[in-house]
């Protein structure tokens, strides 16, 4: 019981940072869109 307890623990660990690895990459997406239509303006 004790260890099934721990591995749902676990799974919902790895799924949290799957979550927070998918947010960064969103994030670094956005921040590389934004510098492409800065460079774009600036021409």
């Amino acid at each position: 019981m004790l260890n099934f307890l721990r591995a749902r623990a676990r799974a919902r660990a790895r799924a949290r940072a799957r979550a927070r690895a998918r947010a960064r990459a969103r994030a670094r997406a956005r921040a590389r869109a934004r510098a492409r239509a800065r460079a774009i303006s600036k021409v």
